[in-house]
């Protein structure tokens, strides 16, 4: 094993997960590393372009470019495909239309959905976008979403129907809940009549990239059935978490 490399890939690992610049001194401290280990290591990931420094205080943070690769990465991976039997699974369990879908500048994104057969329906077509706090699966993303943006979507909450939570401590307190129950609920916050659940899809360290959802009827999904859902919805989301790659160990 190439421990320089392994160093480097739990400062990487680190600054990924801080929600905050660190600073060398820091780093070497919360990893038990010689500050010149830590202090080589940023300096390479610096020329290569991996990390930005800040001036004051020499604060290092990554920037864009593992973004860009992990991107490349996931688009290969072909989310949507891969995901399409635990859709069609959630149909068959539910009998309601099954979607995937992930978060984007405060905003949720389609990938995909599978319809029931009901003759009235609640669904929506790929690439459509709603508000994250209006949603479950924007509520179930914004769970591990960093602190900052979690604020910033709080700081511009408005009513899209009557029901639509904008209380920023009510909707606070639903995104928190997703942590410790694995799924969130939404009745009516986006569309009038259309509720839904949904839970997060992870791969690395508990980073959720997506979110599996049921939509339908506001009437037929009475709040013990979205409980039902949600906890299904929980239990299915791990597996292709896992399919993906996730070691559930992360959630210990």
């Amino acid at each position: 094993m190439d421990k320089s490399l392994v160093k480097a890939l739990h400062v990487i690992e680190t600054l990924a997960f801080s929600e905050t610049p660190r600073g060398v001194s820091e780093l070497a401290t919360e990893l038990g590393y010689q500050k010149s280990n830590v202090h080589r290591i940023l300096n390479t990931l610096l020329e290569q372009g991996y990390v930005v420094r800040f001036d004051a205080g020499s604060l290092y943070q990554l920037n864009y470019k593992l973004f860009e690769i992990g991107s490349r990465v996931v688009s290969r991976l072909r989310l949507s495909e891969v995901a399409r039997p635990y859709l069609q699974r959630l149909v068959k369990s539910t009998g309601e239309s099954a979607h995937i879908m992930i978060y984007h500048n405060a905003q949720i994104i389609y990938l995909d959905k599978i319809e029931n057969n009901a003759p009235i329906r609640a669904s929506a077509d790929p690439g459509l976008r709603a508000p994250a706090y209006c949603v479950a699966s924007g509520k179930a993303l914004l769970a591990y979403q960093p602190v900052e943006e979690v604020n910033r979507v709080l700081r511009k909450l408005r009513a899209h129907t009557p029901h639509t939570v904008t209380n920023p401590d009510i909707l606070r307190a639903e995104i928190d809940a997703v942590r410790v129950c694995g799924y969130a609920t939404n009745r009516e916050g986006w569309r009038v009549g259309v509720a839904g659940a949904a839970a997060p899809v992870f791969v690395g360290r508990n980073n959720a990239i997506a979110a599996l959802a049921i939509v339908g009827l506001a009437d037929r999904l009475d709040d013990d059935k979205l409980k039902s859902s949600g906890e299904l919805l929980s239990k299915i989301a791990m597996e292709l978490s896992v399919k993906l790659g996730y070691d559930q160990r992360n959630q210990a």
